[in-house]
């Protein structure tokens, strides 16, 4: 028998994650001009995530195996969670960084589990729906974040989003 439920956690969590990959490119000019980032800067900002996955992807996936995939899924999320609180309380490029380093351990410990935890919450015959429903994380995610910073940003600052 499925546990939707499972189901729902996984997909909730992974799209809670992809916020954290959407929140970036709204926040380029305000992180410009109150930290003087450059706009070299602002990319690795934005692409660390993807270059900590394949730097580090295999190893990260390897210690989410260990863990069993329902730790690593709070766990990812745990370090979504610190690495947003610590990069909002800076102004710090170098510590923005270094939170931004927690994130995308986070988000490839949530991205590596929650297959997974699908996988092992579903029959069978669900496999083709539940998978599908996971597919969607990443786009919506990034997309919510996307509309919802325009109405962040000017009253709350790119700390906000963060």
């Amino acid at each position: 028998m499925t546990r939707w439920g499972h189901v729902a956690i996984a997909v909730l969590g992974g799209i809670a994650a992809a916020l954290h990959v959407g929140k970036v490119p709204p926040a380029i000019p305000l992180l410009r001009s109150e930290l003087g980032m450059d706009l070299v800067a602002a990319g690795w900002l934005m692409g660390l995530v993807s270059a900590l996955g394949a730097a580090c992807g295999f190893v990260i996936g390897r210690f989410t195996d260990y863990l069993t995939h329902r730790r690593s899924m709070i766990l990812g999320l745990a370090l979504l969670i610190a690495g947003s609180l610590i990069g909002a309380a800076t102004l710090s490029e170098l510590l923005l960084f270094a939170s931004r380093v927690l994130e995308s351990v986070g988000l490839i410990m949530v991205s590596v589990a929650a297959p997974g935890l699908i996988a092992s919450s579903i029959d069978p015959r669900d496999t083709g729906l539940a998978l599908a429903l996971w597919g969607v994380w990443m786009p919506v995610g990034v997309a919510v974040m996307m509309m919802f910073s325009p109405f962040l940003l000017p009253g709350f600052g790119w700390q906000g989003s963060w």
